[in-house]
């Protein structure tokens, strides 16, 4: 396993479970809404700020394995498609190639 795919499985875990806590929250609200059940409002709320606090682990949380810098939302392309720019190739931060091996 090298570093590239530490990192973009970080990544992807902390998008889904946002993406999940959102779409949850939702159906939540939209349960309160229709059913005039209030007491959704409360796990659709905390349901958001769940996904908030995945924004913000999205952000902090993804660090160089080997420096522990933030590469976060900065540095979001560890793909080898050029989706929005060049893929990182190296962290910037203590300059080690993404494509070497990591063993933790």
């Amino acid at each position: 396993m090298t570093i590239r795919d530490v990192l973009r499985r970080k990544k992807l875990i902390y998008f889904f479970l946002t993406i999940l806590a959102l779409i949850l929250g939702m159906l939540a609200m939209q349960g309160a809404f229709f059913t005039r059940a209030t007491w959704l409002l409360y796990p659709g709320i905390l349901l958001w700020l769940g996904a908030a606090c995945g924004v913000v682990a999205y952000r902090f949380a993804v660090r160089c394995p080997r420096c522990q810098g933030n590469i976060g939302f900065s540095h979001s392309n560890f793909g080898r498609r050029k989706a929005f720019g060049r893929p990182l190739m190296n962290c910037p931060f203590c300059s080690v190639a993404l494509d070497t091996s990591y063993t933790p």
